[in-house]
């Protein structure tokens, strides 16, 4: 993942003044940085909650590790939601992983969509898969 903490959406909520929109933001970054130094210690359990509030507070890296902690927990419709905000924000693993929640739910075209978006965005995996079920699909 980048680097840099980027924020989805961009600028301000519906509603949201400067000042919020900069607390949100600050407090999305301390959140991730919290849960980071937990992730250092392998400590991926206590990482999760505070990935759930960076992601909660809009911040794009977050919702990706959000969705991955929800998958653990068994919080598939909350998984499926951070899946797909960090995809939709060109997140490629959360393009990857949303194609494959599609995939364990039958939804090959769906699947397929995310595949080919993952493998635009330079995922040599995805591409593969894709063509297999392109493949599938065409022989249906």
């Amino acid at each position: 993942m980048a680097s840099v903490t980027s924020f989805y959406p961009d600028g301000l909520l519906p509603g949201e003044t400067v000042q919020d929109n900069n607390a949100r933001r600050a407090s999305a970054i301390t959140a991730k940085k919290m849960a980071l130094a937990h992730v250092d210690r392998g400590d991926l359990m206590s990482a999760g909650p505070l990935f759930v509030a960076a992601a909660r507070a809009g911040e794009i890296e977050s919702m990706e590790w959000a969705a991955q902690y929800c998958k653990s927990i068994g919080a598939r419709s909350e998984a499926m939601h951070w899946f797909t905000r960090s995809a939709e924000a060109g997140i490629r693993d959360s393009m990857y992983n949303l194609a494959q929640r599609y995939v364990e739910d039958g939804d090959l075209h769906e699947a397929l969509r995310w595949f080919t978006k993952a493998s635009d965005a330079g995922d040599p995996d995805a591409h593969v898969i894709a063509g297999k079920i392109r493949r599938h699909l065409a022989g249906q």
